[in-house]
């Protein structure tokens, strides 16, 4: 571990940081913008601390996770692709996601069981994929948290296990095109009718619309609505709930 401590020379106005526990190398490699990345490792100068308890220092937690995640980064799916089409990149970042759920690097049970394991997730597969890392986001933070945290028994047998699988992907229906994400102003209206027992939803507006959904566009089965309650015609809250896409066979 180095502990840096600026020097400042007054006479050139500079700040200069020397080690209090390391020496930096005598001379650098001569290196050129065209020099490979395996020459780069070979010439760049070797460290002289343990890079082992440096990674563990930084990553802080889940280290065989995080270990084995790195290694993973070597999967065929996850070499950049440049320059593709719109569609490309949508199937493409559901390939990747769907590779990392097949190794199980994340689960919905995590919020429970290992929460520091969604943020470790999260933090590798952005280094592959932003993209990708927002989509996985919606499935199992927005849509997959949602589902464990507010959903019942019967929601939890019927979508958990497919949330972490992909067999059901979701997305989280609140960001509305004139509000955003202002649960308070949205307009989107859920209207129960005594009779049928059913809730009518209602977009009043071009407004109200729900909008920049990730997961809605594509791929998604299932969505999390957030609308207002209606109930005899009295505004009751904000409220929330869960429909099934006609896309789900």
């Amino acid at each position: 571990m180095f502990h840096l401590r600026p020097i400042f020379n007054v006479a050139n106005s500079r700040c200069l940081l020397s080690s209090m526990s390391a020496t930096m190398p005598a001379a650098m490699p001569s290196l050129s913008n065209k020099t490979s990345p395996p020459d780069l490792q070979k010439q760049y100068p070797k460290p002289d601390y343990s890079t082992e308890s440096l990674t563990k220092l930084l990553d802080h937690d889940n280290h065989d996770m995080r270990a084995r995640f790195r290694k993973f980064m070597s999967d065929p799916v996850m070499k950049p692709r440049y320059n593709i089409s719109l569609a490309e990149e949508r199937q493409l970042a559901l390939d990747r996601l769907q590779r990392i759920c097949d190794n199980d690097f994340i689960s919905v049970l995590d919020f429970r069981d290992n929460p520091l394991r969604i943020f470790a997730t999260h933090e590798l597969a952005a280094i592959i994929d932003p993209a990708m890392t927002t989509k996985m986001t919606v499935q199992f933070n927005l849509f997959g948290g949602t589902v464990f945290k507010l959903g019942t028994e019967k929601h939890h047998k019927q979508l958990l296990a497919g949330i972490d699988t992909l067999a059901d992907i979701g997305c989280f229906g609140l960001t509305e095109l004139g509000y955003g994400n202002n649960a308070v102003e949205m307009e989107t209206t859920a209207t129960f009718d005594p009779d049928t027992k059913e809730l009518i939803v209602h977009t009043p507006n071009p407004l109200a619309q729900k909008y920049w959904i990730t997961n809605g566009a594509l791929h998604a089965h299932h969505v999390v609505v957030f609308a207002h309650l209606i109930s005899h015609g009295v505004n009751m809250v904000s409220m929330l709930f869960w429909c099934l896409f006609e896309t789900k066979s």
